[in-house]
């Protein structure tokens, strides 16, 4: 039995996509422990018995951590980027001392196969393993906007293995308040933003394909090479699909092939609740 820690920073507006998500990850690791942690400010215990439910297993443990909004009150936000994004980068003040990593996911992801080929990565010198969903010329427009060092990756956020460990030896709250007020003005993506100019060299990349597929993501890479990813293949070789920005498979005129495997996930987690 292999345990894992996750992480989800969650309000109620997305407790039902996180609910189909945890589905996928128990019917993928059936025999398997996981301890979960929810960073939150509103979450009350009917929601966190909806997410109990969705685990439906002895072997699923979830804890309510409540977060004091005041430590971001220099942090710029908006309807598509409320404060929850910051959570995971005070993660490792925020978690048990005793956790050396976790594994970070947004609610509106989709799980496929095993998570272990990434949650078991060694972390080396990194403090996040994460994929990019960044082609050459945001890459660079990103490295000049940030002052990054060229090939610094600039991770998309949804899907971070995080070095607790490390980031407690060598990262505080007001490091990333401090940077958060110096360069408030040019943040366009912010969490991702902060990581890409903050952390830089101490960033490792893994495969957007593999770990972190979103529809966008794969136009991109569709356009780009004679291979062409089908729904076939992401069934077989895609761990995490992230259905990242505003197209949503939950709402209404939702553009590219991914939808289906949202739906049938959450068909199934439906089916389980009427068995």
């Amino acid at each position: 039995m292999a345990t894992y820690s996750i992480l989800f920073t969650i309000n109620p507006r997305y407790l039902d996509a996180l609910c189909v998500l945890i589905g996928t990850l128990r019917r993928i690791h059936p025999a398997d422990r996981f301890d979960v942690y929810c960073l939150h400010k509103t979450l009350t215990e009917p929601h966190f018995d909806q997410m109990k439910r969705a685990a439906a297993s002895p072997l699923w443990r979830f804890a309510s951590i409540k977060v004091d909004d005041s430590m971001f009150a220099h942090a710029p936000t908006s309807g598509r980027y409320p404060l929850e994004i910051y959570y995971r980068l005070f993660a490792s003040e925020l978690l048990p001392s005793t956790l050396e990593r976790v594994l970070y996911l947004d609610p509106d992801i989709v799980c496929l196969h095993s998570i272990a080929g990434l949650y078991d990565l060694p972390f080396r010198d990194a403090l996040f393993i994460g994929a990019t969903h960044a082609f050459p010329a945001l890459q660079k427009f990103n490295e000049l906007r940030l002052n990054m060092m060229p090939g610094t990756p600039y991770l998309n956020t949804g899907v971070l293995l995080m070095n607790l460990a490390g980031l407690r030896k060598e990262v505080n709250a007001e490091s990333v308040v401090s940077y958060l007020s110096r360069h408030r003005a040019k943040l366009m993506l912010p969490d991702q933003d902060i990581l890409a100019g903050l952390f830089g060299g101490r960033l490792r990349e893994v495969d957007a394909l593999t770990y972190n597929l979103s529809e966008r993501y794969l136009r991109q890479y569709n356009r780009k090479t004679p291979l062409k990813i089908d729904l076939e293949w992401v069934r077989n070789n895609t761990v995490f699909v992230h259905y990242c920005g505003r197209n949503k498979p939950w709402r209404k005129g939702y553009a590219g092939i991914l939808a289906p495997l949202y739906e049938e996930a959450k068909a199934a987690l439906a089916a389980e609740a009427q068995a």
